[in-house]
């Protein structure tokens, strides 16, 4: 939505569930997409779920995010081919100017080459005070025109997996748009053959199958 032309929102709806172990904490959150352009006042266009899990590290963040949007209405609802959006995170407020923060991606490439690219993880990291930290996200096989295109902003400490920059797309009545990212938040700087470790853990984790003795 482009909320700075008041054209829609997005707000809290409420939180449904949370929980709790030794492992990771957990919860599960309602959002409402509401388009605020109809003669008849605001209308909820899309609802939408995040189940959040956040693992339990001594020094690092790690958490998964898994969104499921639905029609509110019986009415589809068409995303229009745009160069951002989806899931998007803004870094510290250090990191605002050109040189303060830079991105690596999982081919390689950095804020001058990595625009419109389609890696399976970004990393954006700079200085905070007199230390490196680093923010990157893992994109999910399992999603929508995987691997998505990324929209890293030149100037300012912010990129998204835009999975719209290609083409439009259509979210139908009856059916769930789902979309899953783990992040890893740290200290120190970046380091490539450990970002594609974790993704090769999220894509691809080890199944267990119990086989009964003769």
């Amino acid at each position: 939505w482009d909320q700075k032309s008041q054209l829609g929102k997005v707000e809290h709806n409420q939180v449904d569930s949370f929980a709790g172990g030794p492992v990771f904490g957990s919860f599960t959150t309602t959002i409402d997409h509401i388009d605020l352009t109809k003669k008849s006042g605001p209308v909820t266009m899309l609802k939408e779920t995040w189940q959040v899990r956040v693992y339990a590290l001594d020094e690092q963040f790690l958490f998964d995010i898994r969104s499921t949007q639905k029609c509110a209405t019986d009415k589809p609802v068409t995303i229009d081919k745009i160069h951002y959006g989806g899931m998007t995170v803004r870094g510290h407020a250090d990191w605002h100017g050109a040189e303060a923060y830079n991105y690596l991606t999982s081919e390689g490439k950095d804020k001058l080459t990595g625009n419109q690219s389609r890696p399976a993880w970004v990393e954006m990291y700079g200085k905070l005070g007199a230390e490196t930290a680093g923010i990157t996200i893992l994109d999910h096989p399992g999603n929508f025109r995987f691997p998505q295109p990324v929209r890293l902003h030149p100037t300012m400490p912010y990129f998204c997996f835009a999975v719209a920059s290609l083409d439009p797309f259509t979210i139908e009545p009856g059916k769930t748009f789902v979309s899953r990212y783990r992040y890893y938040v740290h200290d120190g700087k970046p380091d490539a053959e450990l970002d594609q470790r974790l993704w090769e853990d999220y894509a691809h984790p080890p199944r267990v199958k119990i086989i009964s003795a003769p």
